[in-house]
């Protein structure tokens, strides 16, 4: 699926209607056994997190472990109300190693430091205040949220959201005069040569809509 060029956006969601992720089994854990589980883990997340289009996840339930880790790897995340999120690893000796990488970029040191050496779980609400979801819904309205959420992506130029993505990732966590450099190159080297780039400045000055061929 992520090699399909005709995919706008990629979802990850659980085939469980009342359980997002349990996590690894601990078994996996073991030192005989934690080595594949940590690179293929690793793979995973770089790959979604360097996809070149957007990614979104679904977190219904409760979402734990590896599992919560793999999900807020995603660039958008959509959480039903009854959602529970924790990285419990501390409270048996082991620590989230993708959850370390990640999470002190989503909030405040603080924070992170309390979700991982307590093993606490949040709830929906808090993950939101903390910047870990975009989205709380009930599950009855998580289709048309979910359905939503595409059609904004969607609705703009792919190769625009293709580069603006590519910018965010490339300036993350440069210092500032470095993050802008960075960003006003890839604007200026990619972006304005993009028949979208001229397309959207037009329709907005001929008040209509623009017809974008996501080039």
């Amino acid at each position: 699926l992520m090699n399909n060029d005709d995919a706008k956006v990629i979802v990850i969601r659980s085939g469980n209607e009342k359980i997002c992720s349990a996590g690894a089994d601990v078994k996996e854990h073991f030192p005989e056994m934690a080595t594949d589980l940590i690179t293929s883990l690793a793979r995973l997340i770089k790959l979604l997190i360097n996809y070149p289009k957007p990614t979104i996840c679904v977190i219904n339930g409760k979402c734990l472990g590896g599992g919560m880790e793999l999900f807020i790897s995603c660039d958008f995340v959509i959480a039903t109300d009854d959602a529970e999120l924790a990285v419990p690893e501390i409270k048996l000796a082991t620590f989230p190693p993708f959850a370390i990488a990640i999470l002190p970029k989503l909030m405040s040191l603080h924070a992170a430091y309390e979700i991982i050496l307590t093993g606490k779980s949040i709830n929906a609400e808090e993950a939101k205040r903390l910047g870990i979801v975009n989205y709380i819904t009930t599950k009855q309205n998580l289709e048309d949220t979910l359905n939503k959420l595409i059609n904004d992506i969607v609705s703009n130029s792919q190769a625009a959201v293709k580069l603006a993505k590519k910018a965010i990732l490339a300036s993350l966590g440069l210092p500032i005069n470095d993050a802008i450099d960075i960003a006003s190159f890839i604007y200026l080297s990619d972006l304005i040569k993009l028949e979208d780039y001229t397309e959207g400045l037009r329709a907005f000055l001929e008040k209509r809509k623009p017809e974008w061929k996501n080039r």
